[in-house]
């Protein structure tokens, strides 16, 4: 895999979409809203991970690493107030797999703020709001794909 330096204009986004959409974050011990966080400390988590990545998965490229670290430092939030969730969820993919190369990405507080954007986002699909709790019988089956894609598939006859 590879990593690159996320803009600023990524994290100001997902900074932003966080605080809209209500989402939970962890910073240390504090859980909370991130509309209750400081905008500026939640993106120099965010910003922070990222170049953490970058230093595992490039580890003598000491120059740039410190360039990303000025960079990080003077971080000042910008909000964007015009949000759509698609594009979002597509950013949040991104930062995921720019950020995620060093061993404690999951264990991270920009890991967990990045998941809970994932389960608003989620919340705010098409339907989501009239979809079922699980499926009680076979007639509710059909509310969970597009018609023919949720059939019982048949054992592939293949053994294990």
């Amino acid at each position: 895999m590879s990593a690159i330096f996320v803009s600023k204009h990524d994290i100001d986004l997902l900074v932003s979409a966080m605080r809209k959409l209500k989402s939970h974050v962890r910073v240390g011990t504090r859980y909370d809203c991130a509309d209750r966080i400081e905008p500026n400390d939640l993106g120099h988590i965010l910003w922070s991970e990222n170049v953490k990545s970058l230093r595992y998965r490039y580890p003598t490229d000491r120059d740039d690493h410190r360039a990303f670290d000025r960079e990080v430092a003077a971080y000042s939030f910008t909000e964007y107030s015009d949000i759509s969730p698609r594009p979002i969820a597509h950013l949040a993919d991104f930062y995921d797999y720019q950020t995620c190369e060093h061993p404690t990405w999951r264990q991270s507080d920009a890991f967990f703020a990045i998941c809970e954007l994932r389960v608003e986002l989620v919340k705010r699909l098409p339907s989501c709001a009239n979809a079922p709790w699980g499926a009680l019988d076979p007639s509710e089956i059909a509310s969970f794909a597009a018609a023919g894609l949720c059939a019982p598939m048949a054992p592939s006859g293949l053994d294990p």
